[in-house]
């Protein structure tokens, strides 16, 4: 069971990862398809408490 202390960290670090991708998208730096695969390595890695919740809907 992760601690509170630690759903935060990835939380924050999953945002923070998912802004760089983001901007390297922008500057057209990585193709959609390779955002698609860090995205979902991210989720994988970090599996933040906010995208438990978009699965959970989803």
């Amino acid at each position: 069971m992760r601690t509170l202390r630690n759903l935060l960290k990835d939380e924050m670090d999953y945002t923070i990862l998912q802004i760089i991708l983001d901007m390297h998208l922008q500057q057209e730096s990585i193709t959609k398809e390779e955002w698609q695969n860090a995205t979902e390595e991210l989720i994988k890695l970090l599996n933040p408490p906010t995208r438990m919740l978009e699965d959970y809907n989803g």
